[in-house]
């Protein structure tokens, strides 16, 4: 969406300038959302105007007009005005229905904007409270479609078939910080409950409260996350934008304090972006915390406090009114917040009412009940699916889009997170089915509503399949009925993995080193998206040993928390082709977290290292390096895309491109890698791709011919691997059972949605992703039949990357 603000500039850059010009001058506007938007979007179309040479005198007196106007008022004050304070020329319309005509075709959804700007034409003052609504997006709605933003901004256009009815003030604070660090006792305080010196009971992953102290119309949602090492790898999940962040701080942390607290706060920046955070230095009667609370301000601007305090006087004692300044903080940052909200009409709002009441007494509602409950409603398609996904993102109704076998929408976010933590810290690393429903059936099932919390053995699965989904989990292949928490495993090195500390000395070398925050979920998700390929019983919670037949290679992976390093070695005959694979995925992971700071290095291969220059005359030869260098990937790359011979590392050691690429990198563009199928290479040269005895020329064109219809006039790169993929899944239709037939039966229908969604104008990568990830869980379920599908899957997907 544009700033309201500048919307006036549109129909100039339009009327003066070439449609590229005028694209130019709507970006401008659109990066500029303060109040003089409209002066920077009226001088960048006047500028483009006067360079294309096309502007016209009247056009360029109202351009002045509105500067005269900015530089005394505000650009709202400025859409007060009339448009044109002169009749507009006759071209001036032509162009306007050119820009009308442009903008529909990107989306029918942008009329909204058309009908704003025809009340603008028709000197019709702006409605300043319904562009402040307009303007002020809650982030759950910033996150839709285009096209699902703009229905969002129709509603608050004034008519009466549209009457609004705000969401009750329902407001996230989560509470984080190290074991013992007060959480729960400063809930206690805010609570008005006793708070004594002794210990409080280890908080078992995430316990919810609701919190009523903040005035009648709002109520805080408090989730009080366990401080334990082991819950932090399952943060990723339940830490959002449109929350408030109280961290807590222990007087224990003594000279660590900062480092305590930045930890948290790059947790809180990777996952909840710039969500305001209060800080609590808790336990003041004991000692005081010092942080450098400047230095602490400058990098995380998104601190709106930090107090020092004792919950043991919060009702009383010396520092009894510190307590009641951080309690008037938390309560103003929750109406802040609260300010922001998703607003519903008023029949949406009933069905959420309905929703949260039925949430009482039920964990889960069928996804047809919530269909039929839209229909009664009639709320159409578009409707009903935008309410689901605004729902899911509020936390009311959660939706596995990943898992749509699912018949059911998970109405009770606690029934989750209590089962997922209480298989985490249950410290069980290898769990059948029995195991998972009898820890489920031994702890306490309440949530917050005091409602029984039932855990079935049917509903059980949900925890597994969602612990899959989330990649905390795998199932055994021989035995899907078991599953592994790899964050669980034991914590000592195999001797196994000591034993090849040699190989590891000669093999390709990367690694990932964090200049802060390094997520702990790291090595374990890649660990369950690769657990077919583990080598034997080598893994453990700090690393791993892989083994790959196509590409063949052999892989270790061990993390160091203490130095925020995670390293790979790879060796092997097709050693570059699997680190290409294995980056992939690590980056994969890292997307999630995409702020966060991490260089990725490669060990650079002494066969690479060129000898120093020689005098005429005198012999060359290296010298050996007192230490293995690195470099940066990303420059090893770049120098590549550029054609260069050689590069320079920090020591001044010069380095042959070529053998470094030839050794290490897989080069860009076209099919990258080597995929392996089943015997055959797929491989790249010029123009011709051979697949098996077959060789296709050209842009591959007839591959869509190949008894699989749904691949005609699919991308020629995308064609190749969907052909490839269903000859080799047709290859085992007599080698397979029943149910392993279903999942080839799954391998066919996820390649016709790949398929269809290639010939899209602009496909989405979300709905690719989500089509690889099914690809790879169906090709699982064949067991080592498998592996060739999901090497040439893992090529499809570096493909669509």
């Amino acid at each position: 969406s544009a700033a309201s603000a500048s919307a006036a500039a549109y129909a100039y850059a339009a009327a003066s300038a070439s449609a590229a010009s005028a694209a130019s001058a709507s970006a401008a506007a659109t990066a500029v959302p303060s109040a003089n938007a409209a002066a920077y979007a009226a001088a960048a179309a006047a500028n483009a105007a006067a360079t294309a040479g096309t502007i016209i005198p009247n056009i360029e007196n109202e351009l002045l007009i509105d500067l005269k106007l900015l530089s005394k008022n505000d650009a709202i004050e400025l859409l007060q005005n009339p448009l044109w304070s002169t009749a507009p020329p006759e071209q001036w319309f032509d162009w306007l229905a050119r820009f009308k005509r442009d903008a529909l075709s990107l989306s029918p959804s942008f009329a909204i904007w058309l009908d704003w700007y025809d009340e603008r034409i028709a000197s019709q003052a702006a409605d300043t409270q319904q562009l402040k609504q307009w303007l002020n997006l809650p982030d759950e709605v910033a996150a839709q479609s285009l096209e699902q933003i703009n229905t969002y901004l129709a509603r608050f256009v004034s008519t009466a078939a549209l009457p609004l009815s705000p969401l009750q003030k329902r407001i996230r604070a989560i509470f984080l910080g190290d074991g013992e660090a007060g959480k729960t006792s400063l809930l206690k305080a805010l609570r008005g409950e006793a708070v004594l010196p002794s210990k409080e009971p280890m908080t078992p992953g995430i316990a919810i409260h609701e919190w009523h102290g903040a005035g009648k119309d709002l109520i805080a949602h408090c989730w009080d996350f366990g401080g334990q090492v082991i819950a932090h790898a399952t943060h990723q999940f339940f830490l959002r934008s449109q929350c408030l962040y109280v961290l807590l701080l222990s007087s224990r942390a003594g000279n660590d304090a900062n480092d305590q607290a930045e930890y948290w706060l790059q947790h809180v920046q990777a996952f909840g972006k710039n969500a305001p955070v209060l800080i609590v230095c808790n336990k003041l009667d004991v000692t005081e915390i010092h942080l450098d609370e400047s230095s602490l301000h400058t990098k995380y601007p998104n601190i709106v406090g930090i107090f020092k305090l004792a919950c043991t006087q919060a009702q009383a004692g010396e520092h009894y009114s510190k307590f009641l300044a951080f309690k008037k903080a938390f309560i103003q940052q929750l109406h802040q917040l609260a300010e922001n909200q998703v607003r519903f009409t008023a029949s949406e709002f009933e069905l959420v009412q309905q929703l949260q009441l039925h949430a009482k007494t039920n964990a889960f509602l069928r996804c047809d009940e919530f269909s039929e409950w839209c229909e009664k409603r009639q709320f159409d398609a578009k409707q009903s699916a935008w309410l689901l996904d605004i729902l899911d993102k509020l936390g009311v109704i959660t939706h596995f889009q990943d898992m749509p076998f699912l018949e059911t929408h998970l109405l009770n976010p606690r029934w989750l997170t209590y089962g997922v933590y209480t298989l985490m810290y249950g410290g069980q690393a290898v769990l059948s089915e029995q195991d998972i429903v009898d820890k489920l059936h031994a702890a306490d099932q309440n949530d917050e509503f005091k409602q029984e919390l039932a855990y079935t053995k049917s509903s059980c699965r949900l925890i597994v399949d969602a612990m899959v989904q989330f990649k905390l989990g795998y199932r055994l292949p021989n035995k899907p009925q078991q599953m592994i928490i790899p964050s669980l495993l034991a914590t000592d090195t195999p001797p196994a993995f000591q034993a090849q500390a040699e190989q590891r000395e000669h093999a390709l070398a990367y690694k990932l080193q964090f200049t802060g925050f390094m997520p702990r979920h790291l090595l374990s998700q890649l660990t369950v998206m690769r657990h077919l390929q583990i080598a034997g019983e080598l893994v453990w919670q700090f690393g791993v040993s892989l083994i790959s037949k196509e590409p063949q290679a052999l892989a270790w992976l061990q993390v160091d928390f203490h130095e925020k390093v995670l390293m790979l070695w790879v060796a092997g005959r097709d050693q570059k082709q699997y680190l290409d694979l294995l980056r992939h995925d690590l980056n994969t992971i890292l997307l999630r977290t995409p702020d966060i700071g991490v260089n990725k290095l490669l060990r650079l291969p002494e066969a690479a290292r060129l000898p120093p220059s020689s005098q005429a005359g005198q012999p060359s030869f290296k010298l050996p390096l007192a230490a293995p260098e690195w470099a940066e990937f990303s420059y090893i790359e770049n120098h590549l895309r550029r054609g260069l011979a050689n590069f320079f590392s920090l020591s001044d050691q010069e380095y042959d491109l070529r053998i470094l690429a030839d050794l290490c990198v897989v080069k860009e563009g076209g099919i990258t890698n080597h995929i392996y199928g089943d015997k055959p290479q797929l491989q790249q040269g010029g123009q011709s791709i051979n697949i098996a005895d077959s060789d296709i020329q050209g842009n591959i064109s007839a591959i869509g011919t190949m008894q699989h219809s749904h691949i005609n006039n699919t991308p020629s790169d995308v064609a190749l691997f969907l052909s490839l993929i269903m000859r080799q899944s047709e290859k085992l239709r007599d080698k397979v059972d029943s149910e392993q037939a279903k999942a080839l039966d799954e391998i066919a229908d996820y390649v016709g949605r790949i398929a269809d969604e290639s010939k899209r104008s602009q496909p989405k990568s979300k709905h690719y992703e989500l089509c690889i990830e099914g690809l790879l869980d169906a090709a699982k379920e064949l067991h080592a039949m498998g592996l060739p599908i999901i090497a040439t899957v893992e090529g499809l997907r570096d493909l669509l990357a």
